[in-house]
């Protein structure tokens, strides 16, 4: 069942590289599994399409799936303003 919400045939998995690409050209967006959970699990049982979708820049000093969900989670300011531009602009166009 998973292998259906992961498919890139979707329109949002699209759009999602789509933009991603133009903010970083030659990045590539490709399945991850994190451990932990979200809300995001009970729609999946009802059959909506769940994505988790966090945009960032690897930074050299700041080792970030080393710090999600840690006691010192954290993310740069750079990489706050960056994720939220890409959300923006993925929000922007596949609602539009």
């Amino acid at each position: 069942m998973a292998e259906k919400f992961m498919d890139s045939k979707y329109t949002l998995f699209h759009a999602m590289k789509s933009v991603l690409i133009e903010f970083v050209p030659g990045s590539k967006v490709v399945p991850m599994m994190v451990t932990g959970t979200t809300d995001g699990r009970f729609l999946a049982a009802k059959g909506v399409r769940v994505y988790g979708f966090s945009p960032c820049i690897q930074e050299p000093d700041l080792p970030i799936l080393e710090l999600i969900h840690g006691d010192n989670e954290r993310i740069s300011l750079r990489n706050l303003r960056f994720g939220v531009a890409v959300l923006w602009e993925l929000v922007s166009r596949f609602v539009a």
